[in-house]
Order: structure tokens, then sequence, then C-alpha cells
């Protein structure tokens, strides 16, 4: 399991079945049983760090350097569902227990 810079976070699909890895400006989807990449997902313009996955495993949120945290569709190949601008480095990221509320910290 590789990226072409450094590995910032991770997160673990609640079913256990992923691994979500960014920090290269890509997010990699990988099986957890045979370690193969599934997807890789762009759309981060600098550095990705901090990954949450909703707890339904449906959604996953992104945020970096830039101050933009980006909603995905995990479903659905990764698909941009919105995009936020925090304004300053998001630092943190977390869904609610009922997954309709996103925090973060920047």
């Amino acid at each position: 399991m590789e990226h072409e810079g450094k590995v910032w976070d991770l997160a673990v699909t609640r079913d256990g079945g992923r691994i979500l890895s960014g920090g290269d400006g890509r997010i990699r989807v990988w099986d957890v049983e045979t370690h193969e990449l599934i997807e890789e997902w762009e759309g981060h313009t600098r550095a990705i760090w901090c990954i949450a996955v909703s707890p339904d495993d449906r959604l996953a949120a992104s945020g970096g350097f830039n101050g933009e945290i980006l909603i995905r569709d995990i479903e659905e190949g990764g698909q941009i569902r919105h995009s936020i601008d925090a304004g300053h480095m998001v630092r943190s990221l977390c869904f609610s227990p009922n997954g309709e509320n996103l925090a973060c910290s920047v």
C-alpha cells in the first residue's frame, strides 16, 4: 500500500472491509483482506490531513492544507457530493453518531 508522499491519515469503514488513506492530495481506498487498491480519488489541490467515514459507510469526508472539505459518496466511486470552504487548514473531521452532522477543527 503506497502513496507518492506521506500518509497523514487513515480511516476504516465500520464493516472493516476498506481502509481509506490520504496525504498526497489523493484518497486511496484499499481492500483490507487482499491489500489491493480498489479506487483512487482526486479532488484536493494540496495534501490531505484528515479523513472520516460516516457511521453507515456511505460517505467519506476529507480535509487538508487548502482549507477545503470534500464529502464523497463511497458507494458511487468517491463522487464528490459537497465541497465546503473551512477557511483554514482542516486538522480533524468527525461524523456524528447518526451521520447527519460533520464536525471539523481548523
